[in-house]
């Protein structure tokens, strides 16, 4: 726009309103993307893809603590590693399993 157009009260309305106008239309589409993400957590959350995973983790944690106390008939270095670790909470102290 012409620097002398914008001095004019007309001008600044105009720019004024088409201001405010893309902030609303900027608006819709971030509330739509909002609606639209929360949905897609929802979904997400709905799922047990978490537990899920967590799961096939730990089954494998197990897979290999057995297979590495057959090994030779003796305790090997890893499955004290990996008896010796501690299972841990959501908030990160050591987990006291229940009596």
């Amino acid at each position: 726009m012409d620097l002398d157009l914008r001095r004019l009260p007309e001008a600044k309305g105009e720019l004024l309103l088409r201001t405010e106008e893309l902030r609303d239309s900027l608006w819709e589409v971030c509330d739509d993307k909002l609606a639209e993400n929360q949905a897609e957590l929802e979904a997400v959350m709905a799922t047990s893809w978490v537990q899920d995973r967590t799961l096939l983790i730990a089954q494998v944690r197990f897979k290999i603590i057995i297979l590495s106390s057959q090994k030779g008939g003796t305790k090997s270095a890893e499955f004290e590693m990996l008896c010796s670790r501690k299972p841990r909470n959501a908030t990160g102290n050591t987990a006291v399993p229940p009596r």
